[in-house]
């Protein structure tokens, strides 16, 4: 079996992007707001990278970005077109790396994207300068006169959705400007191949491009392979609050499914066993309990690598209530976390086809949990309390499992 661990930490961010290309037929943008032709959206991740500044951008809580998209046909507003214009004015909570470490701002901005086809990966300009903001006053800008031709922006249709438009920026030729008005611009030059990755969904706009599906083979059963023991450690990373964290690490975990037919979601089964803690709980004696819980992964397109595709992940009910329950018991006290379903789906994972389908779990999430008795935890947990600062991913270490008898 892999490992698998499990931590309790503050969330990360890492922004990935998603999508591909289709054949070519002719296709409109077409809005599904009722004599209208806008509407809104949200990004959900965003990443920067310009002159040696990076900025990511997180908003998975609902209402935590603002974007408004409207759909133009020979330069005017329509029902349908094949020009989609996308003004995002809010990107959520914003944070620069070093050298400019601190919170960072990004202006509204609109970008523009044209349909030649039915395809999914399209180019697009941008019509409105874009400003990032940092601590200290430094501004780099991107101007609508040097940014014209950026590829690519990938868009699809997400799967249930016969209406809705998922959008992922992949761009890494965009030209930006730095306004050195202070020493926290030091290290930041102009770019000509600045990059800009994220994900969103634009909401009653479709653009119609075919849905990426899950293959099964031998009779639909897939789990972990042996392959898994040479690729790593399989890590979890549950909860977290602002004092620190404890890691569970478990020498046997199993992931296991079933798929009739093709399909754009598979549920993976997750069990865990031969677990231990360090940490704050370190050395306690550790057991891990799931119930009714599956792991939902979608697909919504290829990424810009071959072979690669993204997709969203969802914690669910799985014929009963969804809870995970982990416990680390010391002197007869035990400090229990307690995970359950979560709502709304969180975070971006990638597959890779290799001899079957690799899933790798770098997913940034936001998942709830809860403490049965703080004073039993070290971590200096509250009672009564919902934590939804917890992340699911791979840490530090990049890893992966490989399901056989899947592929996309």
């Amino acid at each position: 079996m892999s490992k698998a661990r499990f931590f309790i930490g503050t969330a990360v961010v890492i922004c990935l992007t998603l999508f591909g290309s289709a054949a070519p037929a002719f296709a409109e943008f077409e809005s599904k707001v009722k004599e209208s032709d806008k509407g809104t959206g949200e990004i959900f991740e965003t990443a920067v990278e310009a002159g040696g500044a990076k900025v990511t951008c997180q908003a998975l809580e609902a209402g935590a970005s603002n974007v408004g998209w409207t759909v133009v046909k020979s330069g005017k507003p329509s029902a349908k077109g094949p020009v989609l214009q996308i003004n995002i004015s809010k990107w959520g909570e914003c944070e620069a790396a070093k050298p400019i470490e601190g919170p960072a701002k990004i202006t509204a901005c609109e970008l523009e994207i044209e349909q030649p086809g039915e395809q999914t990966k399209l180019s697009g300009k941008i019509v409105k300068t874009c400003t990032i903001e940092t601590t200290g006053g430094c501004t780099i800008k991107m101007e609508p006169k040097n940014n014209s031709g950026l590829k690519a922006v990938y868009v699809g249709t997400p799967p249930g959705s016969k209406e809705d438009t998922a959008f992922g920026p992949e761009i890494s030729n965009l030209v930006t400007e730095v306004s050195k008005v202070s020493k926290s611009c030091t290290g930041i030059e102009a770019a000509k191949a600045a990059k800009l990755t994220g994900l969103g969904e634009l909401y009653s706009v479709q653009n119609p491009a075919p849905v990426l599906m899950f293959t099964p083979f031998a009779g639909g059963m897939f789990n972990e392979t042996s392959a898994a023991n040479n690729v790593g450690n399989l890590s979890f990373l549950f909860f977290g609050n602002i004092t620190g964290f404890t890691e569970f690490i478990c020498t046997e975990a199993k992931m296991t499914g079933s798929l009739s037919a093709v399909a754009p979601t598979i549920n993976v089964i997750p069990e865990y066993g031969g677990c231990t803690a360090t940490g704050f709980e370190a050395g306690a004696t550790v057991t891990v309990m799931v119930t009714h819980c599956a792991y939902r992964y979608t697909l919504l397109g290829r990424t810009g690598t071959p072979g690669e595709s993204s997709g969203r992940f969802q914690l669910i009910n799985n014929g009963g209530t969804c809870e995970i329950k982990l416990a680390a018991t010391e002197n007869n006290e035990s400090c229990k976390i307690i995970v359950k379903s979560q709502a709304n789906p969180t975070g971006v994972t990638r597959y890779t086809n290799e001899a079957g389908l690799t899933l790798k779990l770098n997913d940034v999430s936001r998942v709830s949990f809860e403490v049965n008795d703080p004073t039993k935890c070290t971590g200096g947990f509250f009672m009564g309390f919902t934590y939804s600062d917890g992340y699911i991913g791979t840490g530090a270490n990049p890893s992966q499992y490989k399901l056989n008898n899947l592929r996309v």
